[in-house]
């Protein structure tokens, strides 16, 4: 099964190199583009990890100064 499935694409590449090559390409920004994913993915955590201490900060703040009033 898995080798008429092979022949068949080796054929289809053989008669349609134009097709083979732009999909080819195709995979080729997938791929990169996966890297470039990956690489925001890891900023916007950085990112929301510093909102996140930021928030923690000025709630620290705002409590310190209720407790000061009181």
């Amino acid at each position: 099964m898995l080798s008429k499935t092979v022949s068949n694409l080796i054929e289809y590449v053989e008669q349609n190199p134009e097709k083979a090559q732009a999909f080819v390409e195709g995979i080729n920004k997938v791929w990169k583009n996966r890297q470039i994913l990956i690489n925001n993915k890891e900023i916007l955590i950085n990112g929301l990890q510093g909102v996140e201490q930021g928030l923690a900060n000025v709630t620290s703040l705002v409590n310190f100064s209720l407790f000061r009033k009181k």
